[in-house]
């Protein structure tokens, strides 16, 4: 008998809808976001709302732009598929408030029982995402967090990695695809002092009662650790140089932004959309980093940061770094009382080089010695 050949039944090749469809309502057509699965959760993109695993959802990534999404550090991913969308080396699950002891930038013992691409412990507990210094711009895609002037990557890895001081890791080479920079095998944040506050947010990361930013050589004429153009001394969210209840001048739109610097009024560059114009904008770019000032000037790319003791660890990370050891012979300075390591009390801008014990010490012992004298009398 004859026996014809099996029939072999091809499966058609799955495509997303076409046209102006959202199959996962994430507020992305699924024409742009496709049948790729950039997280490798199984889920492809056009039906996964958080396509990086960073617990953070895409319709909150996009930041409302349909047809492209937002790319805040522009390399070319989409925040909503980047694990590091500021480039900072510090993964969005990190700065988001989430769990990432191995800095892949997925978010700790992701479980998608749902098959929706959204961590289900993060779906029911979603990420505190703050805004530690109150610019506006979330930690995730803030370049300096505690706006202190020191840039986030300077503040965890080092300032090695971030040589010019644009708060952007210098090399980004990404040779395996994952959305981190290839020699920032496994960034972690930063705890100095131990005070349960991360170098990046904390403003005096070494606990040793003098601001990182004077520790910098920086300038700050108010004193708060802040950069002095991020002043608002009435906390409206709109820095004294342009507000308008500062400045005294017109506003005519009631917008709190002097006329003068407000982009409503005048034909000139508002790049990040804040109302105010660049020429007025310390932070024309949004991306929430303005670096310190040394006597009134911009300080110059490249220059490493005070290091008073000269033992290779910046006086912002040491705590009481109060005499040059290359300054006495044989480098025989010894640290005691509370000039010594690891004191959070701090004599910075008195008596510099002194151990403030030392007269009291000194005291004691011509006490003792009278005493003495008194009874053998």
């Amino acid at each position: 008998d004859y026996l014809e050949p099996p029939v072999v039944v091809q499966p058609p090749t799955v495509q997303p809808p076409t046209g102006p469809q959202d199959s996962d309502s994430d507020g992305i057509p699924d024409q742009v976001e496709g049948m790729t699965d950039s997280d490798g959760d199984g889920v492809p993109d056009y039906l996964d709302i958080d396509s990086d695993n960073d617990g953070l959802l895409d319709s909150y990534e996009s930041a409302g732009d349909l047809t492209n999404p937002v790319d805040t550090d522009g390399d070319g991913w989409a925040d909503y598929i980047d694990v590091d969308s500021d480039n900072d080396g510090l993964t969005d699950v990190q700065e988001a408030g989430g769990s990432d002891a191995d800095g892949d930038g997925i978010v700790d013992g992701f479980n998608d029982a749902d098959a929706n691409g959204h961590d289900d412990s993060t779906a029911v507990n979603p990420l505190a995402n703050p805004d530690s210094d109150g610019d506006g711009i979330s930690d995730y895609l803030d370049l300096d967090s505690d706006n202190d002037g020191l840039p986030d990557v300077w503040e965890t890895a080092g300032l090695a990695f971030d040589s010019n001081g644009d708060g952007i890791v210098d090399d980004l080479t990404d040779s395996n695809g994952d959305g981190l920079a290839d020699n920032l095998l496994a960034n972690v944040l930063i705890d100095i002092d131990g005070d349960g506050v991360a170098n990046q947010l904390d403003l005096d990361s070494d606990g040793d009662g003098a601001l990182d930013l004077l520790e910098a050589g920086g300038d700050d004429i108010n004193g708060d650790g802040l950069v002095d153009a991020w002043t608002d001394s009435d906390g409206d969210g709109i820095v004294d140089a342009v507000d308008v209840d500062v400045t005294g001048g017109n506003d005519e739109d009631g917008d709190g932004i002097d006329d003068f610097a407000d982009a409503d009024f005048l034909f000139a560059d508002d790049s990040d959309g804040d109302g105010i114009i660049d020429m007025f904008d310390p932070d024309f770019l949004g991306r929430g980093f303005v670096p310190f000032t040394v006597a009134g000037e911009a300080q110059v790319p490249g220059v490493e940061l005070p290091d008073i003791d000269g033992d290779g660890v910046s006086d912002v990370l040491e705590p009481n770094d109060m005499v040059p050891q290359a300054a006495l012979p044989g480098n025989e300075l010894v640290h005691t009382g509370l000039a010594g390591r690891g004191c959070v009390a701090s004599a910075v801008g008195s008596g510099a080089g002194i151990d403030p014990l030392l007269p009291v010490i000194g005291l004691l012992a011509a006490a003792s010695v009278i005493y003495r004298r008194r009874r053998v009398h």
